[in-house]
């Protein structure tokens, strides 16, 4: 399974996972993404994100909310994966699995492709 992070915010934001057989973190540049491969998720998958400070690239000022707390994202296995969206909402930090029904496939390189 593969976990494909974007980070819509124009400043880096600190992820951290939590699957079956992996725990990670990843500092994410402004505007940029980053995915994971080869995890196996049986069980329920986690991730949280948080920003250094309240201010985004003098951009948007959070309000006390720069970091998501764990959110649930679901589960998944073999070549699938879920592409997870890093964004503000009213002044929140937020993380977000971006598509709720289906999982998006993977090309054979293993980079992020839309099925």
């Amino acid at each position: 399974m593969q976990l494909n992070f974007i980070n819509t915010l124009p400043c880096q934001v600190n992820v951290t996972y939590r699957v079956t057989d992996k725990n990670g973190d990843l500092s994410i540049k402004a505007n940029k993404y980053e995915f994971v491969q080869d995890l196996e998720a049986d069980q329920d998958i986690f991730a949280s994100a948080f920003l250094e400070n309240a201010d985004c690239g003098g951009y948007l000022q959070f309000n006390g909310g720069f970091s998501t707390g764990e959110v649930k994202l679901g589960k998944g296995g073999g070549t699938k994966g879920y592409s997870i969206l890093i964004t503000e909402r009213e002044n929140e930090l937020t993380i977000t699995r971006l598509n709720n029904e289906e999982q998006l496939d993977k090309s054979d390189t293993g980079d992020p492709s839309v099925a």
